[in-house]
């Protein structure tokens, strides 16, 4: 009876202090910049995702599958509540604030395309949570999709402040990483690690999930940063720290997409250089065609790994552990398990419960959070359907990247790119993905998108850029 009384009790503060929350933060922003919603959403991410791994038991040192294991404490769970409920409740008020002034409405472009096929792919897991194998609903899928719908609804926005803290906030987390690895090694450094450095026997994880996220946030700083420069004595900390994270985390995944993205970088630095007194900045068709091969050989090279023999190959590349099922190799098998679970209901997937830990408790696996390829991802939990509407949702980021790759000196491409490569290994774009690293990439690609979209019509920079 007593513990009846406390819940009622709770309750009732949650539904006195929920609704002065929101009047609070309504009246707050009100009287704020554009700008502010979108920087402390970026900074609740940020944060939020740190706090995730700050606070969880982890020993990368471990003997076993459980190396890496992020386990969340108490203290843990409960702050990752809090601002996810933080977060989801500050996009709530701002979507609400913008859907009724409706000034976002006042630009021509909208980018309508990108909104319209991101909702295609959201309602395909959606449709899989109620028809799915197994269906299923999941809370956290709210999060983003309120960050999400809060970012869009935004009107002409300053991208030099928002880029600014964006930067400051990768910047800290790098540098929180740097201070882990003094003060508690073992959660962030894994030892022993056989790597294609000579020399380097070690793997940087620093305060995210895994160095293969941790390498591409490093590469996202410096792609920022290219765009937007900082002062000098920041650059001169920020770009080499960010160079040598990028190399210390020995995530080929963020190699390639490093090496693709400069060569991006570059073939726009030249056809800009080639063309300073065109009146019309729509590039060469022989810069167009370098990028897009970029692009579609390794998709191309992933569908003939996947189809062809996903197993065999897999043996052939990653060395003798390729039987051994952790998050970073032997994907060949888990791939297998996801195929299979897909063909069970080939249409709709097996829904948004896949890979969580019930399903990897019924495969006597514990160390394995999704299907380690989004495309093999969202086929698994959404089916034919999710995975059409992903690559339609893909397509239209690349289009939009693209249309304003000139006036981001090839940046967006690269940001873009370097997603889809991160799509390759990783399942950086699934609906439940919010306080994590991936997510915070793939919130930056989208806002930077919409607000070029929102603002295509002038004819100014809209942020510094190289010369």
């Amino acid at each position: 009876m007593i513990f009846i009384y406390i819940l009622a009790g709770i309750a009732l503060l949650m539904g006195i202090v929920g609704p002065l929350m929101l009047f609070g933060g309504y009246g707050f922003l009100k009287g704020r910049r554009d700008e502010w919603a979108v920087v402390i959403l970026i900074w609740l991410i940020g944060v939020g995702s740190v706090l995730a791994i700050a606070l969880a038991s982890r020993d990368w040192n471990m003997v076993g599958m459980q190396s890496g294991f992020s386990q969340l404490t108490g203290t843990g769970i409960w702050a990752t509540r809090l601002v996810n409920l933080t977060a989801g409740g500050l996009a709530f008020i701002e979507l609400c604030r913008r859907l009724a002034k409706r000034d976002y409405l006042q630009s021509p472009n909208r980018g309508q395309a990108m909104a319209l096929t991101l909702a295609l792919f959201v309602s395909a897991w959606i449709i899989s949570s109620v028809v799915g194998t197994k269906p299923d609903f999941k809370h956290g899928a709210i999060y983003p999709l309120l960050a999400l719908a809060a970012v869009y609804v935004q009107p002409n926005l300053d991208l030099r402040v928002i880029l600014g803290h964006a930067k400051a906030l990768i910047l800290a987390i790098l540098v929180l990483s740097v201070v882990a690895a003094v003060v508690t090694p073992d959660s962030v450094v894994q030892k022993n690690y056989a790597g294609f450095i000579p020399g380097l026997s070690f793997r940087f994880h620093g305060l995210t999930t895994h160095a293969n996220s941790l390498g591409p946030l490093a590469l996202v700083y410096l792609l920022i940063e290219y765009l937007q420069p900082s002062r000098f004595l920041i650059r001169l900390v920020g770009v080499p720290l960010a160079f040598g994270t990028l190399i210390a985390a020995q995530s080929k995944t963020a190699w390639i997409a490093a090496i693709m993205a400069g060569v991006v970088l570059y073939l726009y630095r030249l056809d800009k250089e080639g063309r300073r007194q065109a009146t019309e900045p729509r590039g060469s068709f022989a810069l167009w065609s370098g990028v897009m091969i970029l692009i579609v050989v390794p998709l191309a090279a992933s569908v003939v790994l996947l189809t062809a023999d996903p197993v065999g190959a897999f043996e052939r590349f990653i060395s003798p552990r390729a039987e051994e099922i952790t998050s970073f190799t032997g994907r060949n098998r888990i791939w297998q398990i996801t195929y299979d679970t897909w063909m069970e209901n080939p249409l709709f997937g097996y829904g948004p419960g896949l890979w969580d830990p019930e399903f990897r408790m019924s495969l006597g696996l514990s160390n394995i959070g999704h299907a380690h390829n989004q495309f093999m991802q969202s086929l698994g939990d959404s089916g034919i359907l999710g995975l059409t509407f992903l690559v339609i949702f893909l397509i239209s980021l690349i289009y939009f990247a693209f249309r304003h790759g000139v006036a981001t000196s090839g940046v967006s491409v690269a940001l873009v790119l370097t997603l889809l490569v991160r799509c390759l290994t990783e399942a950086p774009i699934r609906p439940t993905t919010f306080l994590e690293p991936g997510f915070l990439t793939y919130f930056l690609v989208f806002l930077l998108l919409t607000q070029y979209e929102r603002q295509r019509e002038r004819d100014t920079p809209l942020i510094g850029q190289l010369a």
